[in-house]
């Protein structure tokens, strides 16, 4: 039977685990200290960054926070402000033009069996324009559209007489 006698009176291995415990915690608090402090220094600094606190209507902040970004759009666009920006965007655009440009088609129109072979060969050395495409005759054009109509047609179940 337990008394209370037996409870406040302790064993060597208790004296032993309060020993050790207490051992521990005097090792750890001086990190575990510091490593708060560090914490409550960053927190604070964190809070140092944020914007002071406005006093205008929500509304009102939205509509001149919404009205400064576009001014800054804006500068930038025009190159008031950011003019690094304006000059790596304009190389961009341009290489994109030229990229666009290179697929134009360079059609030649003209019957392929009305031009000699020195005609040929002196447009076909020459382009009309720059460009990636081979040239491209009526025969070509002719030859997409006849494919094009055929596909369609057949797929349909009625056939032309083209």
């Amino acid at each position: 039977m337990l008394s209370l006698s037996n409870l406040s009176k302790k064993s060597k291995r208790q004296d032993s685990v309060y020993e050790y415990l207490t051992y521990q915690l005097r090792i750890s608090l001086p990190s575990l200290r510091t490593a708060v402090e560090k914490e409550l220094h960053d927190c604070q600094a964190e809070i140092a960054r944020l914007p002071p606190v406005s006093n205008a209507h929500p509304s009102t902040e939205v509509m001149l926070r919404v009205t400064e970004f576009c001014k800054d759009i804006r500068d930038t666009v025009f190159g008031e402000s950011n003019k690094k920006f304006v000059q790596a965007n304009r190389t961009s655009y341009s290489s994109f033009k030229d990229a666009i440009v290179l697929t134009t088609p360079d059609f030649r129109p003209s019957e392929d069996n009305e031009e000699d072979d020195e005609n040929i060969e002196r447009l076909s050395s020459r382009p009309l324009v720059i460009s990636n495409t081979p040239p491209r005759g009526l025969t070509d054009v002719r030859k997409v559209i006849r494919e094009y109509v055929d596909r369609r047609f057949s797929i349909s179940g009625i056939f032309t007489f083209l």
